[in-house]
């Protein structure tokens, strides 16, 4: 990724579990020594939450956590997580992270009181129009949100873009329509992630303010087990060759695109 993105100069926000913390040694040098370099080069951190699988979390509040989704915790929990991964983020980085997007895009209101609470400034966990894994531990529902246009979040109704009172900007994944399904903005559609790039580039009012075309992927879709690139890369490069035949677009951090929005 660090690769691709330098090639043409495109800023990107890497939210970063803080389970990477509890590799040893040697390991855990590498892993630092490439998230320096990323702050070097003007990428930015975020943090990303993982509790059942973030060992260094576990380890350094010395408990186990079953479940990913924050459906499935208290808010005292929650602002624990949160608290604890930003230092570990801090103790290991030396940088205080802004930005946070819940994994499996599993935020709920307690979370964002939480957010609020530990000085983020904006979120990016929401999907609007999509839910899934309703029935285990990875529970997400952004069905009843249509806005796509970053709002404040709410504190007592996170699926509510009209109250609008927390401090905490969210800053949603984009979603488009395909064959009656909601689809996020990923490489991996290919060719249909550059159709609803072009959708969104047509229809969007940016007369007052630029608009944030938010992409996801995952670090461990970048390559083989071999080290070779996978098709997602190769997509990604054809999806920024695409958008840079537009005019004022650009590829920055989430947090230079709250700088912008706010």
């Amino acid at each position: 990724w660090r690769k691709l993105l330098n090639k043409y100069s495109a800023k990107a926000t890497f939210f970063l579990s803080t389970n990477c913390f509890s590799a040893k040694n040697a390991g855990l040098a590498k892993i630092k020594n490439q998230l320096k370099l990323l702050i070097k080069e003007k990428h930015e951190i975020g943090l990303h939450m993982h509790p059942d699988s973030d060992q260094a979390l576990q380890i350094t509040l010395k408990e186990k956590f079953q479940y990913t989704s924050s459906k499935f915790y208290n808010y005292n929990q929650i602002n624990r997580f949160i608290k604890t991964s930003k230092q570990l983020i801090k103790n290991n980085l030396n940088i205080v992270p802004t930005s946070f997007r819940w994994g499996n895009w599993a935020l709920n209101s307690d979370a964002i009181k939480a957010l609020q609470a530990n000085g983020f400034k904006v979120d990016s966990s929401a999907t609007p129009g999509i839910k899934g894994h309703l029935n285990d531990g990875m529970h997400y529902d952004w069905s009843k949100v249509r806005e796509h246009y970053p709002w404040r979040l709410s504190l007592t109704n996170y699926q509510d873009v009209h109250k609008q009172d927390s401090k905490v900007l969210e800053i949603p994944i984009a979603t488009f329509n395909f064959m009656g399904k909601t689809l996020r903005a990923d490489p991996i559609y290919s060719e249909l992630l550059k159709a609803a790039f072009d959708y969104y580039y047509r229809n969007v009012d940016r007369s007052n303010k630029p608009f944030a075309f938010v992409v996801i992927s995952h670090s461990i879709e970048a390559t083989h087990e071999d080290g070779s690139i996978t098709r997602v890369i190769k997509d990604t490069e054809d999806f920024i060759k695409h958008t840079k035949k537009f005019k004022d677009v650009e590829f920055v951090t989430i947090e230079d695109a709250y700088k912008r929005i706010k």
